[in-house]
């Protein structure tokens, strides 16, 4: 479920709480914390979906994600 994100977006969307810049950096950054880059990188292009701009906080969740990951190309390619 790219790390349970989408079950409270719904809950978000419910409640009619639009997600916000923050809202997408907290799920990028769990995604980070564990090492799941495929789900930093796909929440990553749906902030921008929505038409969010992403931020610094942003980009280095996703840069962590793989650093966490093992993956330093795909780390330093994000660079």
């Amino acid at each position: 479920q790219l790390c349970g994100a989408a079950d409270w977006l719904q809950r978000m969307e419910t409640a009619r709480v639009a997600p916000n810049i923050v809202t997408y950096n907290t799920i990028i950054g769990a995604c980070g914390r564990t090492g799941d880059s495929e789900a930093a990188v796909f929440w990553w292009t749906e902030l921008q979906h929505v038409r969010l701009t992403p931020d610094v906080v942003s980009h280095n969740s996703v840069v962590n994600s793989f650093a966490r990951a093992g993956l330093l190309e795909e780390a330093i390619e994000w660079l």
